[in-house]
């Protein structure tokens, strides 16, 4: 496949020293309230344009908005994070005991140079499908449970986002809501990643930004709890699962699931 109208991006917010990715690979640095801007990018991600939610808050999902804003003509667009990249490799597991880290892993950031050019070097996309992390299962709670683990101010956001979704979507009253779907599922596609032709990332894209437009009035009453001030970055994965499971049910994208490798 030409990879010319393409664009791999990886968010990330450490110093410029991780072994540079080949093209289309991209680095977005996300840089704002709690980060500062890093020597060596090209690319930088100041918070998401007419929203008010912390910079902090979103985690990479500054550098998901983008984008559009910095590669507006590519076709083909994958989103990736720093120390998880998508993978060619057959799946194994992990020697991380986390559950949320189920998948392969690297020994260390020198291995992404060759992750990426196994990517590039063999990567086809038809332009029905999307490719999406392999789903991790959890034994233990759902993805409501999960998140209850949040303070009760978080749970609140949680709880309006996950009606907002429906509004926005149109999720009619004979179906199950979000939030049922949340209570009942104990599986998720995480991480906020996937790559797909530009019409799957711009549907996805300005759903999830018309939540946020309507959540971001509930910030100022949400505490800043160590460990939890990611919690944007953390709803975003689990819509991203909703929305996955309801593209399946509508028939409307053909997903493929691959490994994805974790970088110590």
């Amino acid at each position: 496949m030409d990879l010319d109208n393409s664009a791999f991006i990886v968010a990330s917010h450490l110093p410029r020293t991780l072994t540079p990715l080949p093209l289309p690979f991209h680095e977005v640095c996300v840089v704002g309230d709690d980060h500062f801007r890093q020597p060596g990018y090209e690319f930088y991600a100041d918070g998401v344009k007419g929203l008010d939610i912390p910079n902090s808050a979103y985690s990479e999902m500054p550098a998901f908005f983008a984008i559009s804003e910095l590669f507006p003509d590519a076709e083909i667009v994958g989103f990736m994070h720093y120390r998880r990249l998508f993978s060619v490799l057959p799946d194994q597991i992990s020697l991380q005991s986390n559950p949320s880290s189920k998948g392969n892993l690297a020994s260390s950031f020198e291995n992404r140079l060759t992750l990426a050019n196994q990517l590039r070097d063999t990567f086809w996309l038809r332009e029905e499908e999307v490719i999406v992390p392999k789903i991790l299962h959890f034994s233990n709670w759902t993805l409501y449970e999960q998140f209850s683990i949040m303070h009760a101010p978080l749970m609140d956001v949680f709880l309006f986002g996950c009606e907002t979704f429906d509004r926005k979507f149109g999720i009619g009253p004979n179906e199950q809501s979000t939030i049922d779907f949340m209570k009942q599922a104990n599986r998720g596609f995480f991480w906020n990643s996937f790559i797909s032709h530009r019409r799957f990332y711009d549907e996805w894209r300005t759903l999830l930004y018309s939540i946020y437009l309507e959540v971001q009035v509930m910030v100022p009453i949400i505490p800043v709890v160590e460990e939890q001030e990611r919690w944007a970055g953390y709803l975003a994965e689990r819509l991203f699962t909703r929305f996955v499971y309801l593209m399946i049910d509508r028939r409307r994208w053909q997903f493929i699931e691959r490994p994805m490798v974790f970088l110590t």
